[in-house]
């Protein structure tokens, strides 16, 4: 078994932002809408990526932590379903004595429970 950092980004055209204007009581007022590709393109990529044992840090915001039998390359093949071509993703294996960083206490527990 294997532990993998995976991190991504979704990139502009997930994020359809739509500026319209509101005239209210003889202001202008400029709005941004999410059309909801964004949300729904992150749900779907973390539900998909929700399918590994994983664990997630609260304050890493796109970081989790997967486990798998699987290597790097079948993990990133298997999240790439669910990513454009422009979006970027990193799957980095985790090795006993080669990480280092600033996590909880439970995500390192989880982590070193399994390298």
């Amino acid at each position: 078994m294997s532990v993998f950092m995976v991190t991504w980004n979704l990139n502009k055209e997930n994020k359809e932002i739509k500026e319209t204007k509101e005239i209210k009581d003889g202001k202008d007022k400029q709005k941004n809408e999410d059309s909801g590709g964004y949300n729904k393109a992150r749900a779907d990529f973390i539900k998909h990526l929700e399918s590994f044992e994983h664990v997630k840090d609260g304050d890493l915001d796109s970081v989790y932590f997967v486990s798998s039998t699987d290597g790097a390359d079948v993990v990133a093949d298997f999240l790439r379903k669910k990513l454009d071509a422009n979006d970027c993703l990193l799957v980095s294996r985790m090795r006993r004595g080669e990480h280092q960083g600033w996590l909880s206490g439970a995500v390192w527990s989880w982590v070193n429970a399994r390298i």
